[in-house]
């Protein structure tokens, strides 16, 4: 789920039983073992050969080379690459990193203060909200009793609580510290993989990008409007040919 709300499959599964369906019988473990066994082998599900390969046991995939020069520009947004604004060499692989382009990469801790391996953002599709949602307001208080009030239509994993989310919760410190707030997480949501995007429209948790320049107009205010996480503070600006590079090679995967 985009909020991370399930850790596995069985999870998704038993949630998509109980409250899509209404089922007034709780599924076994058997049963829900074997939608998740399915999931994993049927090839149907999966974005794309290379991804289904490597779910299998396959190497993992790399980056296309890219065959037109638009194509080639667009591969150098991937590339891992230091952080050197205003270079945008490996500004996308600060976040869309690893075999699926969904984890943070070495260099990501300078612009974001994200660690390596974190798998969350916030690159404003809530406080954008394209899609007019309703807007409400929570008082989140963390255990020392310090309170934070966040407006937002979907706050994403700050509901889900971050310390419920095992691949987020080893990076962070105790709860009981305080040193980050659960307010901090409001409006984060999970990297998405990149492998077959062309073929998963409509994107973002909201379906607000009905197609890939939809997508590059939300990064295009992410970085522009001081939406998000700290690289809006950043001398990257996207131009419209970079536009039409990234989708060119995103269109590859």
């Amino acid at each position: 789920m985009c909020d991370m709300r399930d850790p596995h499959l069985q999870a998704q599964a038993s949630g998509a039983i109980a409250r899509h369906a209404q089922a007034t019988i709780a599924p076994t473990t058997q049963q829900l073992d074997a939608i998740a066994d399915f999931q994993r082998t049927d090839n149907r599900f999966f974005s794309s050969k290379a991804l289904r390969s490597f779910a299998h046991g396959g190497p993992a995939p790399d980056l296309p080379q890219g065959h037109t020069a638009s194509e080639k520009r667009g591969r150098e947004f991937f590339v891992d690459a230091p952080w050197n604004p205003p270079s945008k060499k490996g500004v996308c692989a600060l976040c869309h990193s690893g075999p699926m382009l969904n984890t943070a990469n070495e260099f990501t801790t300078i612009p974001t203060g994200a660690p390596p391996g974190w798998r969350a953002f916030d690159i404003g599709v809530s406080s954008r909200n394209l899609m007019n949602n309703p807007v409400r307001t929570f008082a989140v208080t963390d255990p020392c009793n310090n309170t934070m009030v966040v407006n937002s239509p979907d706050p994403g994993i700050m509901i889900t609580d971050v310390y419920n989310i095992p691949m987020l919760a080893q990076f962070l410190p105790p709860r009981e510290s305080c040193i980050l707030h659960p307010g901090f997480f409001a409006n984060m949501f999970k990297t998405p993989q990149l492998r077959g995007v062309r073929h998963t429209a409509p994107y973002f948790h909201d379906n607000s990008a009905k197609d890939l320049e939809a997508v590059l107009e939300q990064y295009v205010f992410m970085f522009t409007s001081n939406a998000g996480f700290p690289l809006t503070d950043s001398n990257i600006l996207l131009t419209q040919q970079d536009i039409k590079d990234i989708i060119a090679f995103l269109r590859l995967l």
